[in-house]
């Protein structure tokens, strides 16, 4: 890390705040929708409130995350969705900053910009780390102890000062999402000296000691007092957030989110496109590298790819965000291919056929998208909204297809088709005149495009038209203050957070001892079980694309006069209906 700060001067800083105004930028305007993130903001508040040992969710994740965001938080004294995304963002620009001068240190300086270039165009990055989850600080934490022990374990040559910096990563990491950052850290390193054959014994064992006793230090004291707080509750929930997700069910595992073996990779596949493309090419320009230093760094640097790849294929519960610590790896990989394509330096002829595949494959991307945005009529759009539906896609994807539809019949995407064909003009000329700069400037002209086009303008316009934020905001003027709310069959985390109040689910013995009028939030094609006395709806909320609309009713007492009309039914308009 001393070398890569050297070497990049101040540049490093530049690309972290730059990366970080980015992910600012997009934090904005974009509501919670549904659970994950409303869960995890609950969380920031219990913690903002005084609850900075286990926070509602007890034990189900480690506290860093929620007191960071408390900290972002204290100045507004109220959790908000950019408040709470602040961790994220702050994670997102620093792990720029550190793969930037990690990269230019071994590779140079233009690898180290590849590298950033090819970190921003990918969604993955870009989406994570504007959301509302723990897992943007353990990737940081990872990369930062991955650079920490590079010197002791690749070069041999190392201060107490980079094992000191490795351990608190590390620990860090066990404070963000339990033990998983360092099982990768572990895994990586292992991997990379059996990849270059490196003798296990040349290892300075009481350093890497040093590293272990430094991390469980800061690591245990939190898992001790959460255990000390909430005993055997505690100890099985980070039991289910450990082992439980990566045992089979047989095993006593979890059991939940299990998907097909190939699910890992084909979200990587997804949350990269279309730079990612290149991978082919930089894999083989890897492996055909003659600069053994050059070699031994890629290796080292792309090793937690292989590792999530790997290990979460084998995990019996497979999540979307498992990923994450795949891409700055994915990132140095592509990034060195640019740059290589960049000086026409593909000394593999392998890899030069590769890589002008990919380059025909995003001509032909860039093209298309250019061409089909130009011609879109709204005839063609009304054909490809039946074949949608004729599809049976999710309720989730068909939005997404309607949205881009609607979009590109408003022609708001006309911009985009523009751009995109300049992107191809690009490529094509750097293709046919053998012009590296073009070819490369190309490729990220049109992977930046699309990035944000989804980042940006497609994301948002979907969180807008699903949240509930806008109805529960007028739910929340028309409520007593002093009075219940109840939801049916299951907690509503979305709810809890923009209402400010937990919500407990209505039984049977609620309508049985009832004397009062009885709130109680639920989903239009729900019925309370056996009311006991007349049902009216005060609020409801407009048809959100993919979910059942939310009604707020009232309950009254048996002894109410049933005659009386109902309250008025309708609510406030809702961006994005």
């Amino acid at each position: 890390m001393r070398r890569g700060l050297r070497s990049a001067d101040l540049a490093w800083l530049w690309i972290g705040l730059l990366t970080a105004a980015v992910l600012c930028a997009l934090s904005f305007n974009t509501p919670f929708v549904k659970d994950p993130e409303a869960t995890y903001a609950i969380d920031v508040r219990s913690v903002l409130r005084g609850n900075w040992l286990l926070a509602q969710s007890l034990g189900h994740k480690p506290p860093l995350f929620a007191w960071l965001a408390a900290l972002f938080s204290m100045p507004r004294g109220a959790v908000t969705e950019v408040t709470a995304r602040m961790p994220g963002v702050m994670a997102g620009g620093i792990l720029a900053a550190l793969l930037f001068a990690f990269t230019s240190a071994h590779l140079g300086r233009r690898a180290a910009i590849m590298t950033w270039l090819a970190l921003i165009t990918m969604g993955g990055f870009v989406t994570n780390f504007v959301t509302v989850q723990v897992d943007p600080l353990l990737v940081l934490c990872i990369y930062a102890a991955l650079v920490a022990l590079y010197p002791i374990v690749v070069e041999g040559a190392w201060h107490r000062r980079d094992a000191v910096a490795a351990g608190v990563a590390l620990g860090a990491g066990m404070l963000s999402k339990g033990p998983i950052g360092l099982m990768i850290v572990v895994l990586s390193t292992a991997g990379w000296m059996l990849a270059m054959r490196r003798d296990w014994r040349r290892l300075p064992c009481r350093t890497l000691a040093l590293v272990m006793v430094i991390a469980s230090l800061i690591a245990v004291a939190w898992y001790v007092a959460g255990y000390s707080s909430g005993g055997l509750r505690f100890a099985l929930a980070a039991y289910d957030e450990n082992l439980g997700h990566f045992l089979p069910g047989t095993m006593g595992g979890t059991g939940e989110a299990a998907r097909p073996f190939y699910f890992i990779a084909a979200r990587l596949l997804g949350a990269s496109v279309p730079i990612v493309a290149f991978a082919p090419a930089a894999v083989i320009a890897m492996r055909r590298e003659s600069n053994r230093a050059r070699r031994e760094f890629l290796v080292y640097a792309t090793m937690p790819l292989w590792v999530v790849l790997i290990v979460f294929s084998l995990a019996s519960s497979k999540r979307e965000v498992y990923i994450l610590p795949a891409i700055p790896a994915l990132a140095i990989l592509v990034g060195n291919c640019l740059e290589r394509i960049l000086q026409r330096r593909l000394a593999s002829r392998a890899a030069l056929v590769v890589s002008n595949a990919a380059l025909a494959v995003m001509l032909a991307a860039a093209m298309s998208m250019a061409v089909g945005v130009a011609v879109f009529s709204a005839s063609a759009a009304t054909q490809m909204m039946m074949l949608g539906a004729s599809l049976k896609l999710h309720p989730t994807d068909r939005l997404i297809f309607d949205l881009v539809l609607d979009t590109a019949r408003s022609g708001a995407l006309y911009g985009f088709a523009l751009s995109a064909a300049g992107a191809a003009a690009l490529i094509a000329s750097g293709m046919y005149g053998r012009r590296g700069w073009a070819e490369v400037a190309g490729v990220l002209w049109f992977a930046m495009l699309t990035t944000m086009l989804w980042a940006g303008g497609l994301r948002p316009a979907l969180a807008r038209v699903r949240t509930q934020k806008y109805f529960l905001s007028e739910v929340a003027r028309r409520l007593p203050a002093d009075e219940p709310v109840y939801v049916l069959k299951e907690p509503d985390i979305e709810a809890e957070f923009y209402l400010d109040r937990k919500l407990p689910i209505l039984s049977g013995a609620v309508l049985k001892d009832q004397d009062r009028p009885i709130y109680v939030l639920m989903a239009s094609t729900d019925t309370p079980p056996h009311p006991s006395g007349p049902l009216r709806v005060i609020l409801a909320s407009d048809q959100r694309a993919g979910r059942p609309s939310l009604t707020l009713a009232r309950i009254d007492p048996p002894d109410t006069d049933s005659a009386a009309p109902p309250a008025a039914v309708g609510g406030s308009p809702q961006p994005g209906s």
